[in-house]
């Protein structure tokens, strides 16, 4: 769910609504689990951009991060894009057919090296 708000903030900021970015931004922050919503609310701290600018409140978001909470999403972000892919192969359709093993595959030996000879 904090994947679906953190794109949701980043669309907001990007957008120019500053106050529904920063505010989801800081309500994801506050559970300390999702590293890139404290990265982009710590540049929003240190750079000044949106909020006031504040190093302390950037030295609290680094001191509040939660590095297994953190691999834990990347992961399940990783899961989610597996997904996605999966989903897209839904729709190909591959047709198999047959190989024939005749003097053809043998003469290009260097492709498919045979150990022996098929006759």
């Amino acid at each position: 769910m904090s994947i679906i708000n953190l794109q949701l903030a980043l669309d907001a900021l990007e957008s120019g609504n500053l106050q529904f970015g920063i505010e989801t931004l800081q309500t994801i922050a506050k559970t300390g689990t999702n590293a890139a919503a404290l990265y982009n609310l710590g540049i929003r701290y240190e750079r000044g951009i949106g909020v006031e600018q504040d190093r302390a409140k950037v030295n609290n978001l680094i001191e509040n991060h939660d590095d297994k909470q953190d691999h834990y999403d990347s992961i399940n972000h990783d899961i989610q894009l597996a997904e996605i892919k999966i989903n897209e192969l839904e729709h190909l359709r591959l047709t198999v057919h047959k190989l024939p093993i005749d003097g053809h595959l043998i003469v290009r030996r260097h492709l498919f090296p045979l150990p022996h000879p098929c006759r």
